[in-house]
């Protein structure tokens, strides 16, 4: 495993080009387009369509989806005021869901600061005998459910929903603990016809916006003079407050899409939502009237500083930890290496402690003395306990801070604390260099899981550099190897070896310790073939973590053809029998998790009856000559027949321009390896 860490302002551009993609910004029409629709303002004619030119297949199409966000200082206190009006037209059942709302709300220090969801307005549509039946939202049917401690979910679904319904949503969020202003998705599971995010930005704020997509989306402002009445701290500290009433420039932001198409999800993609077409705004500073301007992005020491003072994070590793001295001594006791003590800390709580959840930022429990005394901690806890038992040990250690695969990229820009969701460990000793994940149990010494392989990462040091965990660092290696007979009356027996690469060999750890040897070789015989006999199961190096296992297994197949011929797919099991970039078009990257390389030999002897009659031709094509490889090789001899077939990619990540090719290149694979050997029995 790699981790690359280099020069801070290289690694911060590099980061932001990696997660901001380049969207097109068109001017906007002076005339101002208006939004087509108004709330309750349903007719007849609304039913006709039965398909939209959008998107012909689509369950439902999402006609107009408005948002806007602004401040509103008549309380006295900057008040975030976000209003969201769609309209959506649900065409078939599989299309309900998009009847499903749910708005995320923020917990404040109080009840009285909590975020507000206020003029809920939610109504069905129906064309019942050519007159339009509205069904509205019964306000009981809006339910509340807790995330965290802070965060919680305000849920509701549409009423009387059936296909062919219109429905309408409005409502407007009130937030009155921070001046976050709500990102925008402009792109989802449904097309958008009118999708529309306007903004309003006081210059009391300077705000970072960060844009992501593929489409085109029109952009305009303009600057109008508006009066607020504010209480500050002069200071910019907790204390003493000040009023003030203050005119001020605000910035009018307009965003516009039209007919942006559904965004589904492709196979080899982290998340969907590293892709969406959206635009988000996070808080840089706020000038205050006196002068003052308080930083709220902060910087990555700042980061640094808070995680590492903080009780639920680093807090505990700036002490002494005497509790932990015993057990510290006990577990390294003849340790001759920096390398072992590690490696035997990392067994320890592997083996002694178990992960009550994962993808977490920060300890759920209180400090790490309780963790280490209730033998349990989320996944954060368990990897900050080893964090301590390096340093007690006399290793240098530190927690590394990422986002997971399915959580997102993290910009090396900015240091924006909530996009992380999980922590690891990285220890030196000398020379040497170790990344762990204590909280896997069948996880070896020096891995990390796959999911931790998302790029930009940061390590929690005073001065937080940052650190890339790319899928482009894996290599992947999987070979199987076939030695099979062809009796006299076309029943073929053999043994199949199979040695899967280290994250393979990881997976098959955990389903044989979930399901047991039985359930395992039970699947893998029907995928080798259907009526497969198989028996003399053997699983090597299971409990030798830290590498590759084996399997193995005899099998028997019954003749399958006519009275003269075998038909046989030599690829078994291991064919790749449908391509996995079936969409004609994929407007973001490939992302496959690691670097493929598989191999696989058949060795085939023939009965003195039997002959080849047909086999097919060799084969080796490239992928934009270095990228990857295909090779198909084969011979035969009146004795045996030889297969040789490999697929190689040299990279983890393709662009959209380079889709066309890797699909073509697959489509042949599978074609390729779909070709049979035809045997004729001998007159």
């Amino acid at each position: 495993m790699k981790l690359n860490c280099m020069n801070r302002t290289f690694k911060a551009l590099l980061g932001l080009c990696a997660t901001l993609f380049v969207v097109p910004v068109l001017a906007q029409d002076k005339n101002k387009e208006k939004i087509p629709y108004r709330f309750g303002k349903v007719t007849a004619q609304d039913f006709a369509p039965k398909v939209y030119s959008i998107d012909s297949a689509a369950h439902a199409v999402i006609l107009c989806d408005v948002g806007n966000a602004g401040y509103n200082s008549s309380s006295g206190s900057m008040e975030m005021v976000f209003h969201r009006y769609t309209r959506v037209r649900i065409l078939h059942k599989a299309g309900y869901d998009a009847a499903d709302f749910s708005v995320r709300m923020r917990k404040g220090a109080s009840a009285a600061d909590d975020d507000r969801l206020t003029d809920l307005k939610a109504v069905t549509y129906n064309l019942e005998n050519g007159q339009v039946v509205e069904t509205k939202l019964d306000s009981k049917s809006v339910f509340t459910t807790k995330v965290t401690d802070h965060i919680f979910d305000e849920s509701f679904t549409l009423p009387n929903v059936k296909e062919g319904s219109i429905i309408e949503v409005s409502y407007d969020l009130h937030r009155f603990t921070s001046y976050a202003l709500p990102s925008w998705r402009f792109q989802g599971k449904y097309p958008r016809e009118w999708c529309e995010y306007d903004v309003s930005i006081p210059e009391l704020f300077n705000f970072v916006f960060m844009r992501q997509g593929y489409y085109p989306v029109t952009e305009s402002k303009e600057t109008r003079l508006e009066r607020f009445h504010i209480r500050y701290e002069p200071d910019g500290a907790t204390g003493r407050s000040e009023s003030s009433d203050l005119e001020q420039n605000v910035t009018d932001y307009r965003f516009v899409s039209h007919n942006m198409p559904a965004l589904h999800e492709e196979p080899f993609t982290t998340t969907i939502r590293n892709h969406e077409q959206a635009i988000t705004f996070q808080l840089a500073s706020i000038r205050w009237p006196s002068g003052v301007t308080k930083n709220v992005l902060g910087s990555w020491s700042q980061l640094a500083q808070s995680l590492l003072e903080d009780e639920n994070f680093g807090a505990s590793l700036s002490k002494n930890n005497g509790y932990l001295a015993d057990v510290v001594k006990q577990v390294t006791a003849g340790a001759q290496t920096g390398e072992e003590k590690a490696r035997r800390l990392y067994a320890y709580i592997q083996h002694n402690y178990s992960c009550t959840e994962a993808e977490r930022l920060y300890m759920d429990e209180d400090g790490l003395k309780a963790v280490f005394n209730n033998k349990k901690g989320n996944s954060t806890a368990l990897n900050l306990l080893l964090v301590a038992m390096l340093r007690r040990a006399g290793l240098q250690a530190w927690p590394i801070i990422l986002s997971t695969r399915d959580n997102g990229t993290t910009p090396a820009m900015y240091p924006l604390a909530d996009r992380y969701n999980y922590v690891v460990v990285y220890a030196q000793d000398g020379d040497q260099a170790f990344s762990m994940d204590a909280s896997r149990p069948l996880l070896g010494f020096n891995h990390l899981p796959l999911e931790c392989y998302n790029g930009h990462a940061r390590m929690v040091t005073p001065d937080m550099p940052a650190v890339f965990l790319e899928a482009d660092s894996l290599q992947e290696l999987d070979r199987t190897t076939v030695m099979a007979t062809l009796d006299s009356t076309g029943n073929l027996t053999g043994n199949v070896q199979s040695q899967p690469g280290y994250y393979g060999s990881y997976k098959i750890r955990r389903d044989i310790h979930d399901k047991g040897n039985a359930s395992f070789f039970k699947e893998t015989g029907k995928s080798f073939y259907n009526d497969a006999l198989i028996s003399n199961e053997q699983v090597s190096d299971l409990d030798s973590l830290d590498v590759p296992l084996m399997t193995s297994f005899d099998f028997k197949v019954n003749s399958t053809g006519d009275e003269d011929h075998l038909y046989l797919t030599p690829l078994f099991g291991a064919a790749t029998r449908e391509n996995p970039f079936a969409a004609v078009e994929r407007r973001y990257p490939v992302e496959f998790p690691y670097m493929m390389w598989e191999m696989y030999t058949l060795n085939l002897a023939l009965p003195p009856n039997y002959e080849v009659e047909e086999l097919p031709k060799p084969a080796v094509v490239k992928l934009n000559e270095v990228d990857g490889v295909f090779q198909y090789l084969v011979q035969a001899s009146a004795e045996n027949v030889q297969l040789r077939v490999v697929v190689h990619l040299t990279r983890a990540n393709f662009q959209p321009e380079e889709y066309n090719d890797l699909r073509a290149f697959f489509d042949y694979i599978v074609k390729k390896e779909a070709e049979q050997i035809v045997l004729k029995k001998k007159a």
